[in-house]
């Protein structure tokens, strides 16, 4: 196993090597939520919210629906944290809503790591000075990714796109066209 990890990493550096803009996804490459599925995530926060004597009854298919609903409803090709907790505000109050939108965001801080092999290789790109990108098909803010990378050891990069910030899509391939004239490439 680790000579085929070494393997695909010198295979990886080489591509490096011949570029001068590096992109990396976020979450499920450079960043790992230390759980067996994402969704686990809000079984994690219902059992912050029994520990704080908030009984939501079925947060965790509260919370699915209501991110399946501000997507059915957006304009845009992503949504961001605050539409889906404007959902739940609905259902919960605002004052609640805020408390369990602080939750997740505090369980989705400790759970998530950095992914040895990607952070290896975001190092070398680093050491050669290449021009390092992260993009992310996510509805959580650029200011808290930028917190979970900085935590995770991901320093020195250039920029950080994020979907929900920027309203477009990888999925639709917009925030590719996007960044091709944001960063003046082919």
């Amino acid at each position: 196993m680790t000579q085929n990890m070494d393997s695909e990493f010198s295979r990886i550096c080489n591509m490096i090597d011949e570029n001068e803009l590096i992109s990396f996804d976020i979450y499920d490459t450079a960043l790992l939520r230390n759980v067996l599925n994402p969704a686990d995530i809000f079984d994690l926060v219902s059992l912050e919210l029994k520990k704080r004597n908030m009984n939501i009854t079925d947060f965790k298919k509260i919370r699915v629906w209501a991110e399946e609903k501000a997507r059915s409803i957006s304009q845009k090709e992503d949504i961001q944290f605050d539409d889906i907790y404007k959902i739940i505000e609905n259902k919960v109050g605002k004052t609640r809503s805020k408390v369990i939108q602080e939750i997740e965001l505090s369980v989705e801080e400790k759970f998530t790591i950095a992914n040895p092999f990607i952070k290896r290789v975001f190092d070398y790109a680093k050491s050669k000075k290449k021009t390092i990108i992260f993009i992310s098909d996510m509805y959580l803010s650029k200011e808290f990714i930028c917190s979970l990378l900085k935590k995770n050891g991901y320093n020195g990069y250039f920029e950080v796109y994020i979907s929900g910030d920027l309203g477009i899509s990888k999925a639709s391939s917009n925030m590719y066209v996007f960044l091709k004239e944001q960063l003046n490439i082919d």
